[in-house]
């Protein structure tokens, strides 16, 4: 409830702000440099709120661009006002608008550092079915981390549960062509040969998947289950 009525507070100040450059356009009716840089400075403020309200990882991305270029804009619009004369008095909103675009960009750069690219997020995120930030994310954890065919496997679940079987399946090789193997890409290779009809392939594939981790049985489709020898000396790893 408290979130909700912060979120009202900051889209009625996205609203003021709106009607303030229609009202500053109306009375003044110049078009000079000065205007441009100001309206087109809290125009870019209203995209900032707004961002700031939606808070997904893409907000919080286009936040950090639009803040950069809203310093630039506030620092050009007080070089200029000082070379039109004006005292420190008459401009010192500009100092004070700055702080407030660095501390808000500031608290934008903190979220990525805290939250951003943390394992334990990508799960939380597929568990809210927010599949594309968590792709995005394995993306970079993967890019830091290549040998982990954990994280291929997991980004190739992910792919598979969204409907894109080929980036899916390109991960689940990936997983298998390494100096690491991940049984769970065997297994979901299998699965996939066994749906396309490629049963001697299937088999190939499940029964080596299996041999790395044979409680990844219970995966294995039943018409296949038959045609599997099961070793029960595997050691247990990470489920499918």
């Amino acid at each position: 409830m408290k979130k909700y009525f912060y979120n009202i507070i900051l889209y009625i100040l996205a609203v003021l702000l709106f009607f303030s450059v229609l009202v500053r356009f109306y009375l003044i009716r110049q078009i000079n440099l000065i205007e441009i840089i100001h309206n087109s400075r809290t125009i870019l403020l209203i995209v900032v709120i707004i961002n700031f309200i939606i808070y997904t990882w893409k907000n919080i991305f286009i936040n950090l661009f639009t803040l950069t270029i809203l310093c630039f804009l506030t620092i050009i619009e007080l070089v200029l006002e000082l070379r039109l004369g004006k005292n420190f008095r008459q401009i010192q909103f500009f100092p004070i608008f700055l702080i407030l675009v660095l501390s808000i960009l500031f608290i934008e750069i903190k979220k990525i550092l805290k939250e951003f690219c943390i394992e334990e997020n990508v799960y939380i995120l597929s568990q809210k079915k927010k599949y594309r930030t968590a792709i995005f994310i394995y993306n970079i954890l993967i890019k830091n981390n290549p040998t982990r065919t954990d994280l291929i496997y997991s980004r190739g679940s992910i792919y598979d549960e969204i409907g894109k079987y080929k980036k899916a399946e390109k991960d689940f090789y990936k997983s298998i062509n390494s100096e690491n193997p991940d049984a769970r890409g065997f297994v979901a290779l299998g699965i996939y040969k066994y749906e396309n009809g490629e049963t001697e392939k299937a088999l190939e594939l499940l029964q080596k998947g299996i041999e790395m981790d044979s409680t990844l049985k219970e995966y294995i489709p039943k018409a296949m289950k038959c045609k599997i020898t099961y070793n029960k000396d595997s050691p247990p790893t990470d489920q499918l």
